[in-house]
């Protein structure tokens, strides 16, 4: 019985301290993400996210330093991952939108921009990346129509944009 006891403790702790060094990885990771150290957070997220892989804030993390390292395509992914294990995360389609704003693939950009907006139709944010996915094919009417919308709804760039753009 002692030995049961001894063996049940021994993985109590082990466990305990397993999961403490998976909490103790997200910490770092977004410590270095606040530090904008985005590489070095990384490798520690992908260990988190292998651990955890139904932890969607780890692999959304993820997906943002791959985004801000220039790793495009595998930013892309992920948020696809992440939309098929959470079809209605606006978030995600309108960081899709913006990577293939990037990548100069704006019909797909302009798609994932109105899925964002049919999910959260009054985000400033989205209403200002549908406005420069029609600056950027050429449509200035259409891109001034949502500058102003996401000027009305608060966005500050949009104002810089419409002073830009649409006189």
């Amino acid at each position: 019985m002692k030995k049961y006891l001894t063996l049940i403790c021994f993985a109590f702790i082990l466990c305990a301290s397993y999961a403490q060094e998976n909490d103790t990885l997200l910490d770092y990771s977004m410590q270095l993400i606040s530090q904008q150290e985005f590489e070095k957070a990384i490798p520690y997220l992908n260990t988190y996210s292998q651990n955890h892989p139904e932890n969607l804030n780890a692999k959304l993390q993820l997906a943002f330093c791959l985004t801000q390292t220039g790793q495009l395509e595998k930013s892309i992914t992920l948020y696809q991952h992440i939309l098929s294990a959470r079809p209605g995360y606006h978030r995600a389609y309108y960081m899709l939108a913006n990577l293939y704003m990037q990548k100069s693939q704006l019909e797909k950009a302009l798609t994932f921009s109105n899925k964002a907006l049919e999910l959260k139709n009054n985000q400033p944010d989205y209403l200002l990346v549908k406005a420069q996915i029609f600056r950027r094919q050429g449509d200035i009417k259409e891109a001034c129509r949502y500058y102003k919308k996401a000027k009305r709804k608060g966005s500050s760039e949009a104002k810089y944009s419409l002073d830009k753009y649409c006189k």
